[in-house]
C-alpha cells in the first residue's frame, strides 16, 4: 500500500539538509540555464523579429505582428512573446533579454516540480525529480532559447499545483485557478497547453470526495473559464476587420480560430495538407509512428533518457498500491491522494507520450511538455523501487530491470552518433554491466531480516552509486547547449544539432543592406522576400519593415499577383529577393553572361514570385552581393 501525507507540508517543515540539497539543484539548474546565455544570439529569428516589431507599436504588440508595418503576424498566440517584449523593454533588445524569460521559467519549474512530487513520493522523490528535470536535455535546450516551451511547462506545472490544492482543500476557487492557468497556457502555445487537460479533469473527478453533481459542476465552470480565457484574444482578432490588422500567418482563411485548431491543431496530429489536400511528408524524420517511437534515437535523444525508469516505476507503484485498495476507493467513489497522484503523473506520461507517438507534424522541442511527467515518475518510481529492493518478493527485482532498461535506452540513443560517442559508449557499457552485476549481487545477498537497518543503509549507498552515473551521458549530451551552435530556428539537444535538422539563418550580406538603404530608403517596405528567414534577417539588421510574401510556411495567401502589383504601383515596395529558380530563360542568360560561375538552385516558387520574375528586372549580382559565386537568391527591381 502506498503512503501519502495527509496534508500539505510547508517549506519550514523540510529539513535543512533537504533544503540544502534543493538549493544545490537549483544552483545547478541556474548555472546550466544561464551559462554563456548571450552567445545563443537571437535564437529563432522568426520570434525575435516579431518582438522587435512589437516593441515599436502597440498595434504590433497586441496582434503579435511579425514585421514593423503590420503586414502579417506570427503563427502563435501572444502571451509568451508579450513576456519577451517586456523583458526587452526592461533590459534592452538583445539575445539575452529575449531568452531570459525562458531561463527563469526553467529554474522555477525545477523548484515547483520538487514540491509537487514531494506531495506524492516524499522529499527524496522530489529531489530526484527536480535533479532530472534540471539536466533533462530537451528542457535545458528550450530554457536556453527564445522558443516558448519553457513558459508552457511552467504554466502547466502551476495549473497542476492549483488542481492539487483544490483536491487537498476541497476548494472551488483553486480549481478555477487551474482553469485560469490553462487558459494562459493556451495563449502561450495554443493546443499544446491542453494536452494534459483530460488527465487533470479525470484526476479531479476521481479524487474529490464530494457528490458527483458537485464535481461535474466544478469542472464545467472550470472548463468554461478556461475556454473563455483561451479564446478571448483569438476571437477579438478575428472580429477586427481584416484591413485593420495583420494577416493571420499560416492560414488560408485569415482566421486565428483556423490557425489554432487547424494549422496548430489537427495538422499537428494528422499532417500538413498540400494545395491538393493530400498530407505532406513530415519535414524532419522523427522515427516510425507507434508505441516505441519515443524510444527510437530520433526522439529518444530529446526526452527519453529516463523514460524506462519512469515506466517501470509506474508499473511498480500500481502494483504496490494493490487491487484491494483501488477497489475500496471505487466503493468510496473517490481515490486516495496517493492514487490520484499516480493517475495524474502516470496519465501525463501516457497521454502526452501517446500523442507524440502518433502525431505527424511537430518540432522536436515540443517534447519539453512531456519531460516534467517523466522526471516525476522517475523520481517517485526510483524511491518505490529502492524500497522494494530491500524486501523479499518479485517486486524486488524491478529495480534491476529499471536500471538495465534505462541503460539500454541510453546506449540505443548514443549508438546512433558514432562520431561523437568515442568514450561515452564504452563508459556507459561499463556502467550498465557493473551496475547490473552489483544490483544482482546485492539482491541475492538480501538478509533474512528484511528490516535490517545496516542493509538498507548500504543498499541506499549502492543504488545511488549505480544510478547517479546514468546522469553523466545525458548531461554531456546536453553540453551542446553551451555552444553557439545551439542557436537556430529549430534548436535540438544533442551533439550534432545541424545534422538533425536545425539550422542558423545567416546574417544578410552587408552589400545588400547598403544597396537597399541607398535605393529603397523611402519605400514603406525596404524589401520583399519569399522566405521568412531572409525577411527576419534583414528586419533585425535594419529595423525597417520587410514584407514576407508567403508568411512562415511560404504558402499563406496574403496577396495575389493583382494586389501585389497594386502595392508596387503605389510605391510601397520596389525590391524583391526571391529564389533564382524563378528567373525566366532570357533573364538567366543575361545574368549568366555577367558571371558564368553563378549557381542556380531549385527552390520554392509560387504565383507571386513568378509575377516578380516575369515583370521586374534582375539587379546585377555584383551591385548587391559580395560573393555571387553560389547565388541562390536574386534581387529584383520593380518600377512603380
Amino acid at each position: 500500500m502506498l503512503r501519502f501525507p495527509a496534508r500539505s507540508v510547508s517549506v519550514a517543515e523540510i529539513s535543512r539538509r533537504d533544503l540544502g540539497l534543493l538549493g544545490l539543484i537549483l544552483l545547478l539548474a541556474g548555472g546550466l540555464n544561464f551559462f554563456s546565455l548571450a552567445q545563443n544570439g537571437y535564437g529563432n529569428t522568426y520570434y525575435a523579429a516579431a518582438v522587435k516589431s512589437m516593441l515599436l507599436s502597440w498595434s504590433n504588440f497586441f496582434f503579435v505582428s511579425f514585421d514593423l508595418a503590420g503586414f502579417v503576424n506570427v503563427d502563435k498566440p501572444p502571451v509568451g512573446l508579450w513576456f519577451q517584449t517586456l523583458s526587452t523593454r526592461i533590459f534592452g533588445y538583445s539575445g539575452f533579454s529575449l531568452i531570459l524569460p525562458q531561463a527563469l521559467a526553467g529554474v522555477i519549474s525545477v523548484a515547483l516540480l520538487f514540491f509537487l512530487v514531494r506531495k506524492a513520493g516524499g522529499t527524496t522523490a522530489g529531489l530526484i525529480a527536480a535533479a532530472l528535470l534540471a539536466v533533462s536535455p530537451i528542457n535545458l535546450m528550450v530554457n536556453r532559447s527564445n522558443i516558448l516551451e519553457s513558459q508552457v511547462v511552467l504554466t502547466l506545472l502551476l495549473a497542476t499545483w492549483a488542481l492539487l490544492r483544490a483536491l487537498e482543500r476541497q476548494s472551488f476557487g483553486w480549481i478555477l485557478c487551474s482553469g485560469l492557468l490553462l487558459g494562459i497556457g493556451f495563449n502561450i502555445k495554443g493546443l499544446e497547453a491542453w494536452l494534459i487537460v483530460p488527465v487533470l479533469l479525470l484526476t479531479y473527478l476521481s479524487g474529490l470526495p464530494l457528490a458527483w453533481w458537485v464535481r461535474f459542476r466544478h469542472l464545467a465552470l472550470m472548463l468554461l473559464l478556461m475556454l473563455a480565457l483561451s479564446l478571448t484574444w483569438v476571437l477579438t482578432v478575428d472580429l477586427f476587420p481584416a484591413s485593420q490588422r495583420p494577416y493571420v500567418d499560416s492560414t488560408l482563411t485569415n482566421s486565428e480560430l483556423d490557425l489554432m485548431f487547424n494549422y496548430n491543431g489537427l495538422q499537428r496530429l494528422l499532417g500538413e495538407p498540400s494545395y491538393g489536400g493530400t498530407p505532406q511528408v513530415v519535414k524532419h524524420y522523427k522515427g516510425e509512428l507507434g508505441p516505441v517511437r519515443l524510444f527510437q534515437p530520433q526522439l529518444g535523444g530529446q526526452v527519453s533518457w529516463f523514460l524506462p525508469l519512469a515506466l517501470v516505476g509506474l508499473v511498480t507503484l500500481v502494483w504496490k498500491s494493490g487491487w484491494l485498495e483501488w477497489r475500496q476507493s471505487w466503493k468510496r467513489r473517490s481515490l486516495l491522494p496517493s492514487q490520484y497522484m499516480l493517475l495524474l503523473w502516470g496519465g501525463w506520461v501516457l497521454t502526452v507520450g501517446g500523442f507524440f507517438s502518433v502525431a505527424h507534424r511537430f518540432n522536436e522541442y515540443y517534447l519539453a511538455v512531456l519531460a516534467p511527467a517523466i522526471c516525476a515518475m522517475a523520481g517517485w518510481g526510483a524511491v518505490a523501487l529502492w524500497q522494494d529492493s530491500t524486501r523479499k518478493g518479485g517486486r524486488g527485482w524491478l529495480l534491476l530491470i529499471a536500471f538495465a532498461a534505462t541503460g539500454l535506452e541510453q546506449l540505443n540513443i548514443i549508438n546512433n552518433y558514432p562520431d561523437w560517442n568515442s568514450w561515452q559508449l564504452p563508459l556507459l557499457i561499463g556502467i550498465c554491466v557493473g551496475g547490473v552485476l552489483l544490483l544482482a549481487t546485492t539482491r541475492t545477498l538480501l538478509p533474512r531480516r528484511e528490516t535490517s537497518r545496516r542493509f538498507c543503509r548500504y543498499s541506499k549507498i549502492i543504488n545511488a552509486a549505480v544510478g547517479i552515473p546514468l546522469l553523466i551521458v545525458p548531461l554531456w549530451w546536453s553540453s551542446v547547449s553551451f555552444t553557439s551552435d545551439n542557436e537556430g530556428e529549430f534548436p535540438l539537444s544533442g551533439p550534432t544539432p545541424h545534422q538533425q535538422g536545425n539550422y542558423i539563418v545567416p546574417p544578410p550580406d552587408p552589400q545588400l543592406l547598403t544597396y537597399l538603404k541607398t535605393y529603397a530608403n523611402r519605400d514603406r517596405f525596404l524589401l520583399a522576400t519569399s522566405g521568412i528567414e531572409e525577411a527576419a534577417a534583414v528586419l533585425l539588421a535594419t529595423d525597417r519593415p520587410v514584407m514576407a510574401l508567403g508568411g512562415f510556411s511560404g504558402y499563406t495567401p496574403i496577396l495575389t499577383p493583382t494586389t501585389l502589383a497594386a502595392r508596387v504601383a503605389n510605391g510601397e515596395v520596389h525590391f524583391f529577393l526571391i529564389p533564382s529558380s524563378n528567373l525566366t530563360e532570357s533573364q538567366t542568360s543575361a545574368l549568366y553572361t555577367l558571371d558564368p560561375n553563378i549557381w542556380f538552385i531549385t527552390s520554392y516558387t509560387n504565383a507571386l514570385t513568378h509575377w516578380v520574375s516575369d515583370t521586374c528586372q534582375p539587379v546585377a549580382p555584383e551591385q548587391w552581393q559580395t560573393d555571387p559565386q553560389f547565388l541562390a537568391l536574386q534581387l529584383y527591381y520593380c518600377a512603380s
